[in-house]
């Protein structure tokens, strides 16, 4: 595949609080093996960040703009970022998660290979850890997860998020046309943009791992972080609801079997599978 030449912009969304985190997610935008690259940092209150802004080697091709707005949370800092950004194709980059060197290359290749494609994303690596320290260097010495889904499924996607933020690029006119973040989401705004790009558009995967995400080690952590986002999980079920989704019934059976091998993995399959004998059996309940 050849190497793309189409400019692409990544929004960085930051508190200014995790500054190290911060350093070690744009070193691995300035790695990227993609040249023409637009890197913008939108700092949810203050500007504490520009510390970091100005530590960081610039190259030729690439450049970073650093935007500092009033307090409005996750969703209205990515909202900025995505109106500030001149890339024709866009993705994004949490603050404290990193890119491998061929992340953007490889999208923006298969993005301009297959013209009728609107997103495509890779696989990521998640990495349960509490400590700062960059991912790559972490990546070798604890316990990483393969996150993502090697084949795109609308149903699949609207029954959880499979798809890391960092994992995606899109084309511009996913923008353009269907607009950015519900900004009255500050969790799931992510599986809302996808959800709401993929009704009418198509979605590619590529079968690499081209990035890292931390998730919290620590249970309590953990916990706080799941309780966060299930505020908004009603919200998104409500708008599935007015979601029109054509698939085949193939679709639903690799679905419904996918699933089944999924709670097997678990446990859940065996629970239910056990909890419907007991209702054949004499006074089960």
């Amino acid at each position: 595949m050849m190497q793309s030449t189409t400019p692409v912009s990544i929004i960085v969304r930051t508190t200014g609080v995790h500054l190290d985190m911060l350093a070690a997610a744009l070193e691995s935008l300035i790695s990227q093996n993609h040249e023409d690259l637009e890197v913008i940092v939108v700092q949810d209150g203050g500007d504490s960040a520009a510390t970091v802004m100005n530590a960081i080697p610039r190259s030729n091709k690439k450049t970073i703009n650093f935007i500092p707005i009033e307090k409005g949370g996750r969703s209205k800092a990515g909202n900025a970022g995505l109106e500030a950004s001149q890339g024709r194709y866009l993705g994004f980059l949490d603050e404290d998660d990193e890119l491998l060197p061929d992340h953007v290359s490889l999208l923006a290749a298969k993005l301009d290979a297959t013209p009728d494609v609107a997103a495509v994303y890779a696989q990521a690596y998640e990495i349960k850890t509490d400590s700062q320290q960059s991912l790559k260097t972490l990546n070798g010495s604890t316990g990483a997860s393969l996150s993502g889904r090697a084949q795109f499924s609308k149903l699949a996607l609207m029954y959880k998020n499979y798809l890391p933020i960092q994992s995606v690029l899109f084309r511009r006119k996913l923008f353009e046309t269907y607009g950015g973040f519900d900004e009255k989401l500050d969790a799931f705004e992510d599986w809302d943009l996808w959800l709401k790009f993929c009704e009418t558009e198509g979605f590619l995967a590529i079968p690499e791992v081209t990035s890292l995400f931390r998730t919290p080690h620590n249970r309590a952590k953990l916990y706080a972080r799941a309780v966060r986002h299930e505020k908004y999980r009603p919200v998104i079920r409500a708008k599935q609801k007015n979601m029109k989704v054509n698939v085949a019934g193939m679709d639903i059976l690799d679905e419904h079997v996918s699933r089944m091998e999924e709670q097997c993995r678990d446990g859940r399959f065996l629970y239910w599978l056990r909890k419907i004998r007991r209702l054949f059996q004499p006074g089960g309940a």
